[in-house]
Protein backbone atom coordinates (compact mmCIF):
# COMPACT_ATOMS: atom_id res chain seq x y z
CA UNK A 1 0.00 0.00 0.00
CA UNK A 2 2.48 2.39 1.08
CA UNK A 3 4.47 1.67 -2.43
CA UNK A 4 1.22 2.22 -4.16
CA UNK A 5 0.85 5.74 -2.51
CA UNK A 6 4.18 6.87 -3.43
CA UNK A 7 3.62 5.95 -6.80
CA UNK A 8 0.27 8.12 -7.44
CA UNK A 9 2.18 10.90 -5.78
CA UNK A 10 4.86 10.35 -8.05
CA UNK A 11 2.29 10.77 -10.95
CA UNK A 12 0.69 13.64 -9.60
CA UNK A 13 4.01 15.55 -8.88
CA UNK A 14 5.07 14.89 -12.38
CA UNK A 15 2.14 16.29 -14.11
CA UNK A 16 2.20 19.29 -12.15
CA UNK A 17 5.48 19.79 -12.90
CA UNK A 18 4.53 19.20 -16.72
CA UNK A 19 1.56 21.66 -16.39
CA UNK A 20 4.23 24.57 -15.30
CA UNK A 21 7.05 23.43 -18.30
CA UNK A 22 5.34 25.55 -21.38
CA UNK A 23 2.04 27.99 -21.91
CA UNK A 24 0.28 28.46 -24.95
CA UNK A 25 -2.06 31.60 -25.21
CA UNK A 26 -4.79 32.19 -26.48
CA UNK A 27 -6.56 28.14 -26.86
CA UNK A 28 -9.34 29.70 -28.89
CA UNK A 29 -9.56 32.94 -30.99
CA UNK A 30 -11.61 33.88 -33.69
CA UNK A 31 -10.62 36.59 -36.44
CA UNK A 32 -12.76 38.49 -38.74
CA UNK A 33 -12.30 40.55 -41.41
CA UNK A 34 -14.48 41.98 -44.92
CA UNK A 35 -13.68 39.13 -48.00
CA UNK A 36 -11.87 41.12 -49.88
CA UNK A 37 -8.84 40.96 -47.30
CA UNK A 38 -5.67 39.39 -48.38
CA UNK A 39 -5.15 37.66 -45.12
CA UNK A 40 -6.65 37.31 -41.75
CA UNK A 41 -4.11 36.94 -39.16
CA UNK A 42 -4.53 35.23 -35.47
CA UNK A 43 -1.99 35.93 -33.21
CA UNK A 44 -0.45 32.84 -30.30
CA UNK A 45 2.44 32.60 -28.73
CA UNK A 46 4.37 29.70 -26.75
CA UNK A 47 5.88 30.53 -24.11
CA UNK A 48 9.14 28.05 -22.49
CA UNK A 49 9.23 28.06 -18.52
CA UNK A 50 11.23 24.67 -18.61
CA UNK A 51 15.15 23.86 -19.48
CA UNK A 52 13.70 22.16 -22.03
CA UNK A 53 14.09 24.10 -25.22
CA UNK A 54 12.35 21.58 -27.89
CA UNK A 55 8.97 22.11 -29.07
CA UNK A 56 6.96 20.46 -31.78
CA UNK A 57 3.62 21.75 -33.57
CA UNK A 58 1.32 19.99 -35.31
CA UNK A 59 -1.99 21.17 -37.58
CA UNK A 60 -4.28 18.13 -37.30
CA UNK A 61 -7.14 20.37 -38.48
CA UNK A 62 -7.02 22.62 -41.49
CA UNK A 63 -11.10 22.53 -42.77
CA UNK A 64 -11.59 25.57 -45.02
CA UNK A 65 -14.16 26.61 -47.43
CA UNK A 66 -13.47 26.09 -51.38
CA UNK A 67 -10.08 28.31 -52.76
CA UNK A 68 -9.45 29.19 -49.20
CA UNK A 69 -5.87 28.31 -47.97
CA UNK A 70 -3.99 28.80 -44.53
CA UNK A 71 -0.48 28.62 -43.16
CA UNK A 72 1.22 28.85 -39.54
CA UNK A 73 3.64 31.04 -38.91
CA UNK A 74 6.53 30.34 -35.77
CA UNK A 75 9.75 31.78 -34.62
CA UNK A 76 11.59 30.27 -37.37
CA UNK A 77 9.36 31.24 -40.57
CA UNK A 78 6.39 32.13 -42.26
CA UNK A 79 5.58 28.10 -43.61
CA UNK A 80 3.52 27.29 -46.71
CA UNK A 81 0.36 26.44 -46.60
CA UNK A 82 1.20 22.95 -47.38
CA UNK A 83 3.43 22.68 -43.92
CA UNK A 84 1.10 21.17 -41.54
CA UNK A 85 4.03 20.10 -38.53
CA UNK A 86 7.96 21.67 -37.21
CA UNK A 87 10.03 21.68 -34.81
CA UNK A 88 11.14 24.63 -32.93
CA UNK A 89 13.27 25.89 -30.75
CA UNK A 90 12.53 28.17 -27.72
CA UNK A 91 15.20 29.15 -24.72
CA UNK A 92 13.95 28.84 -21.40
CA UNK A 93 12.00 32.00 -20.35
CA UNK A 94 11.49 33.28 -24.15
CA UNK A 95 8.80 32.65 -26.05
CA UNK A 96 7.63 31.99 -29.98
CA UNK A 97 4.70 33.22 -32.04
CA UNK A 98 2.38 30.74 -33.52
CA UNK A 99 0.01 32.47 -35.75
CA UNK A 100 -2.12 31.55 -38.22
CA UNK A 101 -2.46 33.25 -41.65
CA UNK A 102 -5.78 32.49 -43.60
CA UNK A 103 -6.01 33.74 -47.06
CA UNK A 104 -9.67 33.70 -48.42
CA UNK A 105 -9.75 34.73 -51.61
CA UNK A 106 -12.59 36.64 -52.23
CA UNK A 107 -14.61 33.86 -51.35
CA UNK A 108 -16.91 34.42 -47.98
CA UNK A 109 -16.93 31.57 -45.50
CA UNK A 110 -15.75 30.36 -42.15
CA UNK A 111 -12.12 28.63 -41.72
CA UNK A 112 -10.72 26.21 -39.48
CA UNK A 113 -7.49 25.32 -37.85
CA UNK A 114 -6.64 23.25 -34.95
CA UNK A 115 -2.96 23.12 -33.64
CA UNK A 116 -1.47 20.64 -31.15
CA UNK A 117 1.86 21.15 -29.27
CA UNK A 118 4.28 19.38 -27.30
CA UNK A 119 7.42 19.47 -25.51
CA UNK A 120 10.33 17.06 -26.19
CA UNK A 121 8.93 13.90 -27.12
CA UNK A 122 5.95 14.10 -24.88
CA UNK A 123 3.20 14.31 -27.56
CA UNK A 124 0.51 12.47 -25.13
CA UNK A 125 0.44 15.68 -23.61
CA UNK A 126 -0.14 18.33 -25.84
CA UNK A 127 -1.63 21.70 -25.99
CA UNK A 128 -4.69 22.07 -28.26
CA UNK A 129 -5.33 25.66 -30.47
CA UNK A 130 -8.30 26.52 -32.02
CA UNK A 131 -8.36 29.44 -34.61
CA UNK A 132 -11.42 30.64 -36.56
CA UNK A 133 -11.54 32.79 -39.42
CA UNK A 134 -14.83 34.49 -40.27
CA UNK A 135 -15.31 36.53 -43.84
CA UNK A 136 -17.88 38.51 -44.78
CA UNK A 137 -19.06 39.78 -48.05
CA UNK A 138 -19.66 43.59 -49.20
CA UNK A 139 -23.17 44.04 -48.03
CA UNK A 140 -22.36 42.88 -44.98
CA UNK A 141 -19.07 45.00 -44.57
CA UNK A 142 -21.11 47.64 -44.52
CA UNK A 143 -23.70 47.29 -42.10
CA UNK A 144 -20.71 46.12 -39.66
CA UNK A 145 -19.30 49.65 -40.42
CA UNK A 146 -16.15 48.27 -42.27
CA UNK A 147 -12.38 47.56 -41.56
CA UNK A 148 -9.81 49.31 -40.26
CA UNK A 149 -6.22 49.28 -40.41
CA UNK A 150 -4.21 49.31 -37.12
CA UNK A 151 -0.53 49.78 -36.89
CA UNK A 152 2.14 50.22 -34.33
CA UNK A 153 5.53 51.01 -34.45
CA UNK A 154 8.20 51.34 -33.47
CA UNK A 155 8.29 47.46 -33.58
CA UNK A 156 10.42 46.25 -31.68
CA UNK A 157 9.92 49.27 -29.27
CA UNK A 158 11.33 49.76 -26.01
CA UNK A 159 10.54 53.07 -24.52
CA UNK A 160 6.98 54.86 -26.56
CA UNK A 161 4.66 53.23 -28.69
CA UNK A 162 2.65 54.26 -31.10
CA UNK A 163 -0.54 53.41 -32.24
CA UNK A 164 -2.25 54.38 -35.69
CA UNK A 165 -5.90 53.49 -35.90
CA UNK A 166 -8.79 55.56 -37.12
CA UNK A 167 -11.08 55.66 -33.93
CA UNK A 168 -14.80 56.97 -35.05
CA UNK A 169 -15.44 57.11 -31.20
CA UNK A 170 -13.24 56.44 -28.44
CA UNK A 171 -11.60 53.50 -28.37
CA UNK A 172 -10.10 51.19 -25.18
CA UNK A 173 -6.85 50.11 -26.14
CA UNK A 174 -5.23 46.86 -24.15
CA UNK A 175 -1.74 45.62 -23.56
CA UNK A 176 -1.38 41.42 -22.73
CA UNK A 177 1.68 39.20 -22.04
CA UNK A 178 2.05 35.95 -23.79
CA UNK A 179 -0.39 34.38 -20.70
CA UNK A 180 -3.31 36.66 -21.10
CA UNK A 181 -2.11 38.72 -18.05
CA UNK A 182 -3.20 42.48 -18.78
CA UNK A 183 -0.68 45.00 -18.45
CA UNK A 184 -1.62 48.43 -19.65
CA UNK A 185 -4.84 50.26 -20.85
CA UNK A 186 -5.85 53.38 -22.14
CA UNK A 187 -8.35 55.09 -24.43
CA UNK A 188 -7.93 56.15 -28.29
CA UNK A 189 -9.32 59.06 -29.17
CA UNK A 190 -8.79 60.69 -33.55
CA UNK A 191 -5.77 58.90 -35.33
CA UNK A 192 -3.19 57.92 -33.18
CA UNK A 193 -1.74 58.04 -29.81
CA UNK A 194 1.09 56.48 -27.65
CA UNK A 195 1.74 54.96 -23.97
CA UNK A 196 4.89 54.47 -22.47
CA UNK A 197 6.14 50.67 -21.80
CA UNK A 198 9.46 51.00 -20.29
CA UNK A 199 8.03 49.72 -17.48
CA UNK A 200 7.32 46.09 -19.01
CA UNK A 201 9.63 43.53 -19.36
CA UNK A 202 11.77 42.35 -22.75
CA UNK A 203 9.22 39.64 -24.39
CA UNK A 204 6.23 39.72 -26.84
CA UNK A 205 2.89 41.37 -26.22
CA UNK A 206 -0.55 41.28 -27.82
CA UNK A 207 -1.90 44.59 -27.95
CA UNK A 208 -5.72 44.94 -29.04
CA UNK A 209 -7.67 48.51 -29.51
CA UNK A 210 -12.00 47.51 -28.71
CA UNK A 211 -14.07 49.89 -30.70
CA UNK A 212 -18.07 49.28 -30.41
CA UNK A 213 -18.19 45.87 -30.64
CA UNK A 214 -15.37 45.29 -32.96
CA UNK A 215 -11.85 44.43 -31.66
CA UNK A 216 -8.76 44.62 -33.73
CA UNK A 217 -5.12 42.96 -32.41
CA UNK A 218 -1.49 42.91 -33.46
CA UNK A 219 1.50 42.05 -31.62
CA UNK A 220 5.25 43.58 -30.97
CA UNK A 221 7.94 43.29 -29.29
CA UNK A 222 9.60 44.89 -26.32
CA UNK A 223 13.10 44.90 -26.23
CA UNK A 224 16.14 46.04 -23.53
Amino acid sequence: MKNLFTLLLTVMISGTVFAQEFNSHPRNQTVTGPVTKFELVGHAFIKNVSGDTTFTWKRINNDLPTNWEAAICDNQTCWGTDVDRNVIFIREGDSSILDPHFYPSNTDGIGYNRVIVWRGNDSLNADTLEFNADTWGTSARLIKGGNKDLTVYPNPANKELNLRFEASATATVEIYDVLGKKMKSYTHTGNTSSTNISDLKPGLYIIKVTEGDKTYSRTFKKTN
